[in-house]
């Protein structure tokens, strides 16, 4: 606390904070980047990059949101740039999505639905050229079900895609298994991509004025018969290339691409013998392309554990390889084993790829991303930057100063119980409503408690010398007062209060105090 100068405002009593509603309320400004990952815990989460800042809402914690939710994914609406995510659960199938005031929500799409069949692995979207969005995945019995909700309607309709389409007239119904790839075209096509248990590759798609969804073996279609193990990942370039990627038994990345005038056939290119490069692992590929049309297809180094990125731009004769570990500055050992990878061209036009770790047991979230200012890569952790759960409110006090508080997880690990219990939200405001009264009997010389007590206060962040006041009233004095402290109890709330049970962790700023 140190003094900045006088006032000479009019005698006035402390303010009382506004309640605080229990919600998940973040910015409402459009992310650059959105992607749904576990956290520490293994909880999946949204993360989104909002002006060069992360931020982490955990899925269970939104109100009505069910505990467990087993898979998740989270994309941006490239008209408005609003960030949605989708969920599977034991309950069904889960939409979230955040309203004008900032504030997530979450709908059980099933519900409204009878009849429908449950996703219960591999959920992706897909967004047509019409505006419609769909919800693509695989039932327990491997068919490939949709849930579609089209443009300017608010009622989500279900299609069993196998059943109604494949095996009614006649297509192949290969059993699909591992991840499946999706993408959609500029003339409206939608694609589901997947590889059958010998590891051929599998094209479900529909195009406009198609009576039916068909399904057609794109390894014959290469006249190579090329077969994959585990994920896919695809991209669709302006020239409306397709690029589908993957990893063969031994390790070579192969890339099965078709432009438009292949018409039904397709090419493949091994690019590990192409271009030169390490065994990938299988099942851990990614993709995705720059603002400027440049190409990208990572995956991890079998033998080290590094991510290696394929790479081409316009003007480019060949591929470039690269190690992003090397690019970062990182051995592969230091941030433990990637368990899943996610490449992403930010709508700020940075590059970027997250990757899941693990780290003897402990999962975190880190991400190499270069941009046209730095013209570098760079690394970061996700987990140990994203602000979790924040929560912002302006606070009118009546006087003319408009407070802002924020706080960081000050529940950690009772987010459940403040999520479940009005009386939190009391308790906050007595807690700040006797801070304010200190503040105030302090400074008028009235004060007796522990509050500012070396044991409590001037321990716990105090910087700089205390001078008191001129005034008699206290009321008199203008300053910058701050803390941030960490403690399991006060006891300037009410024993037996929920608050001095739990460890809060807290971050309190006023300006123009006039303390």
């Amino acid at each position: 606390m140190q003094r900045s100068g006088k006032s000479n405002r009019a005698h006035r009593a402390p303010a009382l904070i506004e309640s605080l509603e229990p919600r998940i309320a973040l910015s409402i400004a459009p992310a650059d980047v959105a992607l749904a990952s576990p956290d520490e815990s293994g909880a999946q989460c949204i993360w989104e990059l909002v002006d060069d800042s992360w931020r982490q809402v955990r899925l269970s914690d939104i109100p009505g949101a069910p505990d467990g939710i087993d898979e998740a994914i989270a994309w941006i609406d490239p008209d408005d740039g609003q960030t949605f995510a989708a969920g599977i659960s034991g309950d069904g199938l889960l939409l979230f999505t955040r309203n004008e005031e900032g504030i997530w929500g979450v709908r059980n799409i099933q519900e409204s639905i009878g009849g429908a069949d449950w996703i219960m692995q591999s959920l992706h979207y897909l967004q047509g050229a019409d505006g419609a969005f769909h919800l693509v995945g695989l039932s327990g019995s491997g068919h490939l079900l949709r849930y579609t909700l089209a443009n300017g309607s608010d009622r989500w309709t279900f299609t069993d895609i196998t059943r109604r389409d494949l095996e009614a007239n006649g297509e192949p119904t290969p059993e699909l298994v591992g991840g499946i790839s999706v993408y959609s075209t500029v003339w409206g096509g939608l694609n589901v991509i997947g590889l059958d248990q010998s590891g051929r590759v599998w094209g479900t798609w529909w195009a406009p004025g198609m009576p039916h969804w068909a399904c057609t073996d794109l390894s014959a279609a290469t006249g190579t018969d090329v077969r994959l193990s585990g994920g896919l990942t695809t991209y669709v370039t302006s020239w409306h290339n397709v690029t589908i990627a993957g990893v063969d038994s031994s390790g070579d990345l192969r890339a099965i691409w078709w432009v438009p005038e292949f018409s039904g056939n397709w090419a493949q290119t091994n690019m590990t013998d192409e271009f030169g490069g390490a065994a990938f692992e299988t099942g851990n590929v990614m993709s995705f392309m720059s603002a400027w049309g440049g190409l990208n297809i990572g995956g991890v180094d079998e033998a080290t554990g590094e991510v290696l990125v394929y790479w081409w731009a316009p003007g480019m004769t060949s591929w470039g390889l690269v190690s992003l570990h090397q690019l970062v500055g990182v051995e592969a050992g230091d941030i433990g084993q990637v368990t899943s990878l996610d490449g992403i061209g930010g709508r700020d036009g940075s590059l970027n790829v997250i990757a899941t770790v693990n780290d003897d047991g402990d999962l975190a979230l880190v991400r190499a991303h270069w941009t046209v200012e730095s013209n570098q890569w760079q690394g970061e952790d996700i987990s140990a930057v994203a602000i979790r759960g924040e929560e912002l409110w302006g606070v009118e006090d009546g006087y003319g100063y408009d407070y802002s508080y924020s706080y960081d997880h000050l529940y950690e690990d009772s987010f459940d119980s403040y999520m479940q219990d009005q009386l939190l939200a009391q308790q906050i405001e007595q807690y700040f409503a006797a801070m304010y009264a200190a503040y105030a009997a302090y400074y008028a010389g009235s004060y007796s408690g522990d509050w500012f007590d070396d044991s409590f206060w001037f321990d716990r962040g105090y910087q700089g010398e205390y001078e008191a006041p001129e005034d008699d009233d206290g009321y008199g004095y203008s300053g910058d007062v701050s803390f941030a402290n960490s403690y399991q109890s006060s006891s300037s709330i009410s024993s037996g209060s929920l608050l001095s049970q739990m460890s809060y962790n807290s971050y309190f700023n006023m300006t123009d105090s006039p303390w």
